[in-house]
């Protein structure tokens, strides 16, 4: 009998280690990963019900169904349309880990060397949903920008922060071909008031556009509808902001 159980217990270990990693993206933020301006009642009919094959980890709920009004305490962020149309274009279950607040800089506040950052935070969250699945992250998805604009030595420090910061997620992850996109902080034709209060814009938009790293793309989401403010993304925008970041991770994952 002992004998049995021992056998009966490397097989379930055995199939617990042969588990497909369930693929995850990160995706993390200031307010246009939020979804500050976005309304559920708004949605298409393809995303008002859970998605079976989407899951979402929060540390309440676990990994469950992306479902809307569960992501986000009012409205949604890119996470909905990003996790249908990436799911589709794998034919695979995927997951998605998501970390956003509004207002919040990269210089500081989620600088991977600052231990209470919001990058240890995110990283946090990240080994807590390891723990429930087996996973492996192969996407990072990173909307943020404006907080760097205020300041011209933040913006100037843009550039280095943010190549330090995406090479932290790839180190931490243990992901070295970690896929990266980036929705491009900001639009061209902003208001004077926009940039007044962020004048060094510019500076971050560049910074992003170049960053070196050899799987990234910068998307442009300048022409994508916005709330009576002009910055933050509306339904429409915010859906569609997602559809671009699956079409660009997919290509990104696609490449020999």
């Amino acid at each position: 009998m002992k004998n049995l159980c021992y056998v009966l217990l490397l097989f379930i270990l055995s199939s617990f280690a042969q588990e497909k990693a369930l693929k995850v993206f990160i995706l993390a933020g200031q307010s246009n990963m939020l979804g500050k301006r976005s309304v559920i009642s708004k949605l298409p009919e393809h995303l008002k019900s859970p998605q079976k094959d989407v899951l979402f980890y929060s540390d309440k709920n676990g990994w469950q169904p992306i479902t809307p009004g569960k992501t986000e305490k009012q409205g949604f962020g890119p996470e909905l349309s990003f996790g249908y149309e990436i799911q589709k274009l794998l034919g695979e279950k995927i997951g998605i880990i998501k970390y956003s607040i509004g207002g919040t800089n990269l210089h500081t506040q989620w600088n991977p060397k600052n231990p209470n950052s919001l990058y240890h935070k995110t990283l946090k969250l990240y080994k807590s949903a390891a723990e429930k699945q087996n996973i492996e992250v192969v996407g990072f998805i990173w909307a943020q920008g404006g907080a760097d604009a205020k300041r011209k030595e933040d913006a100037e420090a843009y550039a280095a922060n943010y190549k330090s910061f995406i090479e932290s997620w790839s180190k931490d992850l243990k992901s070295p071909n970690l896929k990266v996109v980036c929705g491009r902080c900001g639009t061209s034709p902003k208001p004077k008031q926009y940039r007044k209060k962020k004048p060094y814009i510019d500076i971050v938009r560049q910074a992003q556009d170049k960053l070196d790293y050899k799987n990234y793309i910068c998307v442009d989401l300048d022409d994508l509808p916005t709330g009576p403010d002009a910055v933050h993304f509306d339904t429409p925008g915010m859906l569609e902001s997602g559809v671009r970041y699956a079409k660009a991770m997919y290509k990104l994952m696609s490449k020999p």
